[in-house]
């Protein structure tokens, strides 16, 4: 049956998706994301729109997430053929780095394994191009998605490209599975997940919007207001630059200033927003910087490092499985392994033994896990 648990992760993903895509396309869907305020002409909303811009801060964290698992070549022990794995002649590193990326944005992705003349094949589909989950229990039974402006869909032993249906062999049997495999690191199902950063997606549209309604603040309020008072309509009073205004004998004519408490207001708005995002997950320095003090800063720190290598625990099961069904298409008893889990223990930044000690109580590293990362940083 249809999976109405990723119509439900769509509703959330969605928002992720439309955060990720950046400023012009926030721009683009208007008030679905920055609503006019009450009684706001639509020329004013039209220019304080195209004045609006999005702070990356979930662009920023996906990138350094995914950079800290990649800091390094991946290790992948397998005797297949992973140098050109796809039409694009990609590596399997390539591809695996394009499917984490994609899983570390919308909490799943997927990957088709093909056998091609020959040679197994793993395709990348991205979530974004994914139309249809259909599951049978706890196991994937089919996924309809675009690509090229085709509508393909993979199933139980077939491949449907635009409604022409072609099954797929091994060893001269139609298989009895569908071989694509989800990279979910943040499951509702085994075969659908939603972004680990839907609250961080959330928090930046508040930003957006925060934002602009600071910035329109801070335009009104920089404009010097002249009151002028004992004056009539009738005389007549022109003002300018450089001319000398001349008024009568007992008219008041004086700048008015506004307290700034509005703005200091919003600023303070603004960053209590950047503190949550923080507590939703941003990666971003700058932010720790501002808002958190060192001990808080190595906290959030080390809670990123248990996330991240609970993640690459799951992405390296799940790319076991891939290389797994490319190894019975081929022939081979074992597919092989990746091992992404070193990259982020052993980065320039190191995990500490206080940090090694806390990912081992909370189930992130078994013991001989921790045992090699202490001797790698000499502690035993």
């Amino acid at each position: 049956m249809k999976s109405d648990n990723f119509a439900k992760a769509k509703q959330v993903n969605d928002l992720v998706y439309d955060v990720l895509q950046g400023t012009q396309h926030l721009r683009s869907m208007a008030e679905k994301h920055l609503p006019r305020f009450e009684r706001e002409d639509y020329a004013d909303y039209r220019k304080r729109l195209n004045r609006a811009t999005l702070t990356p801060i979930l662009q920023e964290t996906v990138s350094t997430v995914v950079g800290r698992i990649f800091s390094n070549d991946i290790q992948i022990d397998s005797a297949l053929p992973l140098d050109s794995v796809n039409e694009l002649n990609d590596s399997f590193s390539v591809v695996l780095r394009d499917v984490v990326t994609d899983a570390v944005k919308f909490g799943c992705s997927y990957v088709f394994v093909n056998y091609v003349d020959g040679l197994p094949q793993f395709e990348h589909i991205p979530y974004a191009s994914v139309k249809k989950i259909e599951e049978d229990g706890l196991r994937l039974k089919s996924i309809a998605y675009t690509k090229g402006g085709k509508d393909i869909e993979i199933g139980r032993g077939y491949v449907s490209i635009d409604k022409v249906s072609l099954p797929i062999i091994m060893h001269g049997k139609v298989i009895d599975f569908c071989p694509v495999v989800p990279f979910n690191i943040n499951a509702i199902t085994p075969s659908v997940g939603s972004s680990p950063y839907a609250e961080l997606a959330a928090l930046c549209i508040k930003l957006w919007q925060a934002d602009s309604a600071q910035d329109n603040i801070v335009s009104y309020l920089r404009q010097p207001l002249l009151l002028a008072s004992g004056i009539s309509a009738n005389d007549g009073v022109e003002v300018s630059a450089g001319n000398l205004l001349i008024v009568p004998k007992d008219a008041d004519v004086r700048y008015v200033e506004h307290s700034g408490n509005a703005v200091a207001v919003g600023f303070d708005h603004i960053d209590r927003i950047k503190q949550d995002c923080l507590l939703a997950g941003a990666a971003i320095s700058s932010l720790s910087k501002i808002s958190m003090t060192d001990e808080q800063a190595e906290e959030e720190k080390t809670k990123t490092t248990a996330r991240v290598l609970s993640w690459c625990e799951k992405i390296e099961d799940c790319a076991a499985n891939a290389l797994q069904i490319a190894a019975d298409y081929v022939g081979l008893k074992d597919g092989g392994s990746v091992s992404l889990r070193e990259n982020v223990l052993n980065e320039k930044s190191k995990v500490s033994l206080d940090d090694v000690v806390n990912l081992v109580q909370n189930g992130i590293l078994s013991a001989d896990e921790a045992r090699n990362h202490l001797a790698s940083l000499k502690l035993i």
